[in-house]
């Protein structure tokens, strides 16, 4: 485990360089809370052999209250600005597809999207990049592991009409 504080976009590449150096296989986990993981840190894990990111977005935040500059590095482009034309009801599809798009273009050959619904209603995207196609088949059993206690259920967040995935104990 390597320990580092500070500004997430400063601090993870150095960590990262330590870990490259020892070969390590590494997942990071970006935890946006809402902001997004640029594009540019993104390729960074991307370019590195069995580097993964698992980012985390709160659709809602890209569609209330982003700064437009922070969301064009977060996605690469200017195109997810033409959420605010699309009806509401297809936002959050459409920031998903986004998302799915800037991980792509950040280098990762492979990204799956889940939408994680809690008992509260509260909503946060995974999206998860990786160049191993093993990689990308042990994340997607790991989700359907996940401990169902919490009240979580999974969705595809590109299909709005998808009916939502009740994880109950058995």
């Amino acid at each position: 485990v390597i320990v580092r504080k500070g500004a997430c976009e400063r601090t993870l590449p150095q960590a990262l360089a330590a870990v490259t150096e020892r070969n390590a296989p590494t997942l990071a986990v970006l935890d946006s809370f809402g902001g997004g993981s640029t594009q540019r840190l993104m390729r960074q894990f991307a370019n590195r052999s069995g580097c993964e990111v698992l980012v985390t977005v709160e659709p809602q935040h890209f569609v209330r209250n982003l700064d437009p500059g922070r969301a064009d590095q977060v996605f690469g482009t200017h195109n997810w600005r033409t959420v605010d034309q699309l009806p509401a009801d297809a936002k959050r599809s459409f920031i998903a597809e986004q998302l799915v798009s800037a991980i792509h273009a950040a280098g990762f050959a492979y990204v799956t999207s889940f939408s994680l619904e809690t008992s509260t209603g509260g909503e946060l995207l995974l999206q998860f990049g990786t160049n191993n196609i093993l990689g990308l088949e042990k994340f997607k059993d790991s989700l359907w592991r996940a401990d169902p206690i919490g009240g979580a259920r999974f969705r595809d967040p590109a299909d709005p009409d998808q009916m939502l995935l009740d994880l109950v104990p058995e």
